[in-house]
């Protein structure tokens, strides 16, 4: 039980130092993606466009084809995903503390514990269906916005086809957080059992 409780305490201050890092983050990057409109046309002269075929990535000679203003929605919206992902990170750390709180007590069957685990499992989905969207959306504008032609020998490559898939990781992260909240509120019964007969 110790062991737990130290564990319980050390984990628990972990997570209120990682949603400090994770707020600061989130600021600095919503900051800067509201800053990148305000930058001088010069600050993106040398930024080279690349695009990635799985573990293969292409740098492209600038051309002048690329608008500013597309280099800077690009540049923004990846911020704002940063944004989004480091306040999510937040919400999924508070989450985490609430349920490692009554085990610091040497309390792991909490009544907090079960309520917290299923707000854990439904933020695991709804974060990760967002997430795997964003992915998808970002990879239609990116490969979208070139003719993929032109990266490859006519003479050897027939066509290009890009297929889009989304993976549902997530789903059994949900599944396997709700199977877990329902062993802990089954340890709930147990507990409360196991006082009253004593």
């Amino acid at each position: 039980m110790e062991k737990m409780i130290n564990s319980a305490k050390f984990f628990c201050s972990f997570t209120k130092v990682m949603r400090v890092a994770f707020m600061v983050a989130a600021w600095i990057c919503g900051v800067v993606a509201a800053l990148v409109w305000l930058l001088p046309e010069s600050a993106f002269a040398y930024d080279a466009e690349t695009i990635t075929f799985g573990p293969v990535s292409i740098a492209l000679i600038p051309d002048g084809t690329v608008g500013l203003a597309l280099l800077r929605g690009k540049l923004s919206a990846m911020l704002l995903v940063c944004t989004i992902v480091f306040v999510f990170a937040c919400m999924v750390l508070r989450v985490l503390r609430h349920i490692l709180e009554p085990m610091e007590q040497g309390q792991p069957f909490g009544d907090d514990v079960v309520p917290n685990l299923k707000k854990l499992a439904w933020l695991s989905l709804i974060g990760g269906g967002i997430f795997e969207i964003v992915k998808l959306v970002m990879l239609a504008l990116i490969l979208g916005s070139r003719d993929l032609m032109a990266f490859f020998n006519p003479a050897v490559v027939q066509s290009v086809e890009v297929q889009y898939e989304m993976n549902l990781w997530f789903v059994a992260v949900f599944i396997l957080l709700m199977l877990m909240s329902h062993i802990f509120a089954y340890g709930q019964q147990l507990q409360q059992l196991s006082d009253e007969t004593l």
